[in-house]
């Protein structure tokens, strides 16, 4: 996984001026994502706890409206930076 998101990292900088550039950085928002997702589910697991659909729906849910939130924001911000 860690070497799957460098090599994100590295061809979303290799690409920057590219429109692929967006999708590769959408893919390694993703994995990023998941990665927290697996992480608090094995943490879960470890404990012998149980979790609900639930609870993994709002898991997603809640990451999603933080990502679209920041990227808002910088869209906002670098919007007023472009105009100056």
């Amino acid at each position: 996984m860690v070497l799957v998101m460098a090599a994100a990292i590295t061809l979303a900088w290799k690409t920057i001026y590219s429109p692929d550039s967006n999708f590769i950085l959408l893919v390694l928002l993703l994995l990023w994502v998941y990665g927290c997702h697996d992480a608090f589910m094995t943490a879960k697991r470890i404990n012998r706890d149980t979790c609900h659909w639930r609870v993994s729906g709002a898991f997603y849910l809640a990451w999603l409206m933080v990502i679209c939130t920041l990227c808002l924001l910088f869209q906002y911000v670098t919007s007023i930076f472009a105009l100056k």
